[in-house]
């Protein structure tokens, strides 16, 4: 589940299974790529050169947050 997500900046942090936080940058979102605090998102897990996680692909499963009209 998406934790926030910052629009304006591309990027944010979801929440996985394991209930740890993972980077997500939205280059790697399938579809649209603004994620919303609530959309439920299926991602595989990955880390950078530093041992950070991150989501190294992401989809929505739905929409769970407020994208408006």
């Amino acid at each position: 589940q998406v934790r926030r997500f910052d629009a304006d900046k591309g990027f944010g942090f979801i929440t996985g299974p394991d209930k740890q936080d993972y980077f997500v940058h939205q280059s790697v979102v399938k579809g649209r790529a603004i994620l919303v605090a609530g959309d439920r998102i299926q991602f595989r897990p990955g880390s950078d050169s530093q041992g950070r996680k991150r989501a190294i692909s992401a989809e929505i499963l739905n929409a769970g947050g407020n994208h408006g009209s």
